[in-house]
């Protein structure tokens, strides 16, 4: 009997011991295959590193004298790295337009040309009170009723023309955009026209980018004559025209930017200048309003800041000595294009 107990003792010991030394192979056997494992998966991430799969994932436009850049994320590491597009040195523009957008052209090709941008290609298409509707309408009917100015070596040349023609003219870098000033209060349920002249834009011109003119809220005396009690004064025009500006045309996505002087003109207004923009009521008068005009349509598509230019009209001279205000009020519209910013010129003690 103590002999049989002796014997399942020491089969139990053999057993347990045949067991821990499976166990311990086995822990041996499986430890090289997940080092192998962790070893090609790490060796996976160096290759893919290494290799970088990347995908764009930001692009900035270069302009005439601002470079761009693209921002490049790799998918498999997340590492990120900017590549810089060099600035153009050229502006090429077709504005489809009215008599606002002729005022906003005039000095414009001079004004870049002072800055040291190298080509400089300007057209305009200018119809008196043309609205959107308006434009929309001409394409369909293919009416050749637009005075075309174009520009390349500093004089404008003039012809009549269509819409499509001028399109078909040259190849166009930027359109720009625009609406009557008073149908942003009357014509509310029309901004239809402007999503079919966009899809228009986009067929004929597919490689366009699209920017809009934002336009300037008028003079008192005008308002008064136009509006009756629709809208009460200047102050509530521009806000009205703000309001309009964000929640029925940038909402729609379509513009890269916008031309602000909308801002610019208002800011002017808080300064000593603010009988001197208009020569009309609404149209810009021929030398300050003017010039604010185009210098804010200059630092736009260039790039650049207001200080660039230092060219003024002939028959204007004396229009330098209001420079520090009108390059205030144009720096602070590009930094705050939706709020007015108070001047720090209110008299003319400058």
């Amino acid at each position: 009997m103590k002999r049989q107990k002796r014997f399942f003792a020491w089969l139990l010991t053999l057993a347990l011991l045949i067991f821990l030394l499976t166990a311990c192979a086995s822990d041996r056997n499986e430890a090289p295959t997940q080092t192998v494992a962790s070893s090609q998966e790490e060796i996976s991430q160096r290759v893919s590193c290494v290799i970088h799969e990347e995908v764009c994932a930001e692009t900035v436009q270069p302009r005439a004298l601002a470079e761009g850049s693209k921002r490049f994320v790799c998918s498999a590491c997340g590492a990120e790295r900017v590549e810089t597009i060099p600035a153009t040195g050229r502006i090429s523009v077709l504005a489809i337009g009215n008599s606002f957008t002729q005022d906003s052209m005039e000095f414009l090709w001079q004004i870049c040309h002072d800055a040291g941008v190298e080509s400089v290609k300007l057209g305009y298409l200018f119809l008196g009170g043309s609205s959107l509707q308006n434009d929309v309408l001409n394409i369909r009917s293919n009416a050749d009723i637009y005075t075309y100015s174009k520009n390349t070596s500093g004089e404008w040349s003039v012809r009549q023309s269509g819409i499509v023609d001028a399109l078909e003219d040259d190849d166009w870098e930027i359109v720009v955009l625009r609406n009557y000033g008073s149908a942003l209060f009357t014509e509310s349920g029309k901004w239809k026209y402007l999503d079919e002249l966009v899809d228009f834009l986009r067929e004929k011109e597919p490689q366009a980018r699209l920017y809009w003119h934002a336009t300037w809220a008028y003079e008192q005396s005008h308002i008064n004559e136009n509006y009756g009690n629709l809208v009460k004064d200047q102050a509530e025009m521009y806000r009205g025209m703000i309001n309009v500006l964000n929640s029925q045309i940038l909402a729609r996505g379509y513009f890269e930017e916008i031309i602000p002087c909308v801002t610019v003109i208002q800011n002017l207004r808080t300064s000593y200048l603010v009988n001197q923009l208009t020569r009309d009521g609404y149209h810009l008068s021929y030398d300050i309003g003017r010039y604010a005009a185009a210098l804010t349509w200059f630092c736009v598509l260039s790039g650049a800041s207001p200080e660039a230019v230092d060219w003024v009209p002939s028959l204007n001279r004396g229009l330098g000595a209001h420079f520090p205000a009108i390059r205030e009020a144009v720096a602070a519209a590009l930094r705050d294009p939706f709020s007015v910013t108070q001047s720090s010129y209110p008299t003319n003690e400058y």
